[in-house]
């Protein structure tokens, strides 16, 4: 039987198989996330941190390492509201990845993978997010995951993934399962 873990709040959650990842140890990311909100003003105005969770979870077959974030974006905005709350947010959560990687340098010495998976239902359209991703030039991508047929159509759930020390044709063969999902690069 598999084993799972999670973490969750009112808006988002986070599973994983607790045979495959432990959390890493030693680097707590809601402290981290605590104090990279007080420098955004727009992210904590719009309450974006209490619309996510996340954790940074180490592979234990692997020298991997990924912070995961769920997130739920608002939905009661027009396109432009919710394209606003979206680049505020990419942007709040690459300062997050900034410190979360700082930590886990300090504490390891020998090489590692680092992976930012970033999923959940954003509430906006994947082409306007596929158009902030590109402006924004942060090496983001997205990745479409195969929706139940209740929610194939108008379907705002996927993957932001960093593409930085990430095979992703590694990832969908060693992490099928562990994800749940097979992600397809839509780029």
């Amino acid at each position: 039987t598999t084993r799972w873990s999670e973490v969750t709040s009112n808006e988002a959650s986070i599973f994983w198989r607790a045979d495959c990842f432990n959390v890493f140890p030693g680097v707590d990311v809601s402290n981290i996330v605590t104090e990279v909100t007080k420098k955004h003003d727009a992210v904590k105005k719009e309450g974006l941190p209490h619309r996510m969770k996340a954790v940074i979870l180490e592979s234990k077959e692997h020298q991997n390492i990924f912070l995961v974030i769920s997130y739920h974006g608002p939905h009661r905005r027009n396109n432009p509201g919710k394209r606003f709350c979206f680049e505020k947010f990419l942007s709040f959560v690459s300062d997050v990845e900034k410190e979360v990687l700082k930590r886990i340098t300090d504490r390891r010495t020998s090489c590692f993978y680092f992976r930012l998976i970033l999923g959940g239902d954003f509430n906006l359209e994947k082409d306007i997010a596929k158009d902030v991703c590109k402006q924004r030039s942060l090496s983001w991508e997205i990745f479409q995951y195969e929706p139940s047929k209740r929610r194939k159509e108008n379907c705002v759930d996927y993957f932001v993934g960093r593409m930085y020390d990430c095979d992703l044709d590694k990832l969908k063969i060693e992490y099928p399962n562990i994800l749940g999902v097979i992600p397809s690069a839509e780029t």
